[in-house]
């Protein structure tokens, strides 16, 4: 395996979808004994990512990748650097969750490389495959999806290329196809018969956008190059 292509800047979203992948793989592991921690470094995998995105969006200046990865592993630092950008009830909760489960002083990378002799206990539920950390996954989510756009736009000042191919058989009027909404809408949710072409231009280089959230069914989609209707 090789790493091809990339580029070192990332967004709220890559961040979250990142972090999505961890926590399903956290739900599809059996919790039994001889499972829990590897289980367990899934499920703050996800958490870490899931703030990385927080703070992603909340400062905009760790969309470089070089001044993300300072901050390194450490719950507690990381913590730190989103309420430098402003304390709120979700951070609030954040603190809350990561004193509860004593991770202030834990950095993933010790997690998956312990020292020689060292073992990790797990309590408050952990030992049992349970948590409460959903309510920090569901607001981060909620604030991303709601907040992305504008951060994009903020954080990326873009040119847009937008164009369509309508097959026969479209129902509408072609004269009064509005390509702004329909640049916002994923494919299962186009009008039949109809073809979206898209692409950003970013500072940085020609490069594929971030995914983006369907104005109707609010579902994260690729919006990049040609998008047919389903």
């Amino acid at each position: 395996m090789k790493s091809i292509g990339g580029n070192n800047v990332t967004t709220p979203v890559g961040l979250l979808e990142e972090g999505k992948v961890w926590l399903e793989i956290w739900r599809n592991i059996p919790k039994e004994v001889r499972y829990l921690c590897p289980a367990t470094y899934c499920l703050l995998t996800a958490l870490e990512l899931h703030m990385k995105a927080y703070l992603v969006l909340k400062n905009n200046t760790y969309a470089d990748i070089k001044n993300l990865k300072k901050i390194g592993h450490s719950f507690k630092h990381i913590y730190q650097e989103i309420v430098a950008s402003g304390k709120n009830k979700l951070t609030n909760e954040i603190n809350t969750q990561i004193k509860k489960y004593e991770l202030e002083d834990i950095a993933l990378d010790k997690l998956k490389y312990p020292e020689d002799g060292r073992m990790w206990s797990l309590s408050r539920g952990f030992e049992k495959g349970e948590h409460t950390l959903d309510i920090i996954f569901q607001d981060i989510n909620k604030e991303i999806t709601t907040n992305f756009a504008k951060w994009l736009n903020t954080t990326y000042p873009k040119r847009i290329e937008i164009s369509a191919t309508i097959q026969m058989g479209y129902k509408g009027n072609p004269k009064k196809v509005n390509l702004k909404s329909l640049s916002n809408t994923c494919s299962e949710c186009l009008p039949a018969n109809i073809f979206i072409f898209e692409n950003y231009s970013y500072p940085w280089r020609n490069d594929q956008v971030p995914f983006r959230v369907c104005k109707r069914c609010k579902k994260h989609f690729n919006p990049n190059g040609m998008r047919p209707s389903l």
